[in-house]
């Protein structure tokens, strides 16, 4: 297995993963240090990273700040203007950061026992909230307003329960942290700090390869990020660049 991405040779981030397999000479921007780097080689297993020049480190940062306020196309003018980089580029570079780092991924993490536990009790309050309007009981009418309110909290967790679910039979692996980047914070159930980790991936069979994380964390929990943490991940064999954080693996998570 190869690569799966590469890091900026400046800053050691972990680049948009089109840049691995895109080894063409083509300018691609470091979302965080503001290195512009030109990517050579035939594929990702020798593509080879050079700086070719640097912009502010501010404006990859106002970057960064439109892709967790939501505002895409803004990123992608202001990353392609001040960057220097084609269209292609700027927009294959900030859809990768924003596959990751939206609202709607970080809601699509793996759940945890606590989070398991909330959508027991979200299906427990659907099931009894309709049994209770089915029945003949004089306070009936309560299952309208637990059956409405325990839906309300399902369709709140469904991406992590389809996560969850997905990779239920994904294979296990452990993540070793070798670069951290922050990335911002997302203002989503009260605010998370957003960590984009470059990382090598050791499967419990196979050979190791590196990848990029992308991973929520609350402030309280910031300070476990750094180099040469290990967690646990879980990835798809058709594409492993696709990370998530196993948060139901990980006896130091709190």
């Amino acid at each position: 297995m190869t690569a799966t991405s590469i890091d900026c040779p400046n800053c050691g981030a972990a680049m948009c993963a089109r840049a691995a397999s895109a080894a063409k000479g083509d300018l691609w921007p470091c979302l965080y240090c503001g290195a512009i780097v030109r990517v050579t080689g035939t594929d990702g297993s020798d593509a080879l990273p050079t700086v070719e020049r640097r912009v502010s480190a501010d404006v990859m940062a106002r970057v960064r700040e439109r892709i967790l306020g939501g505002g895409r196309d803004e990123a992608v003018a202001l990353c392609e203007r001040e960057g220097g980089v084609s269209r292609e580029v700027a927009l294959a570079s900030v859809d990768d950061l924003v596959k990751s780092v939206s609202a709607r991924a970080i809601a699509s993490q793996n759940l945890n026992a606590v989070g398991c536990l909330f959508a027991v009790a979200a299906l427990a309050l659907v099931a009894g909230g309709i049994a209770l309007v089915a029945s003949d009981l004089p306070f009936g009418w309560v299952g309208w307003i637990l059956a409405p309110f325990g839906l309300l909290n399902l369709v709140v967790l469904s991406r992590g329960i389809a996560t969850s679910a997905r990779f239920l039979s994904a294979p296990r692996a452990t993540a070793e942290v070798r670069h951290v980047a922050h990335v911002g914070t997302q203002p989503f159930h009260g605010g998370v700090e957003v960590y984009s980790l470059a990382v090598d991936v050791t499967p419990e069979r196979g050979p190791t390869f590196h990848g990029r994380l992308v991973i929520p964390v609350r402030a309280k929990n910031a300070a476990r990020i750094a180099v040469g943490l290990r967690v646990p991940v879980r990835y798809r064999t058709e594409d492993p660049t696709w990370l998530r954080y196993d948060a139901a693996a990980d006896p130091n998570r709190s």
